[in-house]
């Protein structure tokens, strides 16, 4: 190989590098915006949501990603941590604790947040601003967060 060739390969291994990081990070900050709101600590994730929003993400993408992690925390919460499928093999272990601690929620609580963040999707398409519209979903989803569950509603005005 030329030398030319490997200094040609070696930036594209280097910018693979960069790359890889850069994801890793992105898909832990994402996980911590979740803990963030369902630890009802909404400062905090707004904090982290326009961080990385000005390093280039938009409000779509980091509400679908969410939606992602949402999902899969629900699958856990049904079949339980026991019964992970391979699935779980190529999640790095930093954002699967994250994941198994988002997993805790309710149901009623991750159904809520599917809904929320599904609903959210189209807001940010129809908004002129989808940034701003990423940022009152979060806000909005913190807030639910703390409301009972229809079941639990139900059983305190029978009681």
């Amino acid at each position: 190989m030329h030398k030319h060739q490997k200094e040609k390969l070696s930036g594209i291994l280097n910018n693979l590098k960069y790359s890889t990081a850069k994801e890793k990070n992105y898909q832990k900050l994402v996980n911590e915006i979740l803990e963030n709101i369902f630890d009802s600590n909404i400062e905090n994730a707004l904090k982290i949501y326009d961080n990385v929003i000005n390093h280039g993400t938009n409000g779509e993408i980091l509400i679908g990603d969410m939606l992602d992690i949402i999902h899969l925390s629900t699958r856990i919460n049904i079949i339980g941590e026991k019964n992970l499928d391979t699935f779980m093999n190529s999640i790095p272990d930093g954002e699967k604790a994250g994941i198994l601690k988002i997993s805790k929620i309710s149901l009623p609580g991750l159904t809520r947040a599917w809904q929320i963040l599904l609903k959210g999707i189209e807001e940010i398409r129809a908004a002129p601003n989808p940034d701003e519209a990423g940022s009152m979903i979060l806000i909005r989803l913190a807030y639910s967060c703390n409301l009972p569950d229809p079941a639990s509603l139900v059983k305190k005005i029978q009681a």
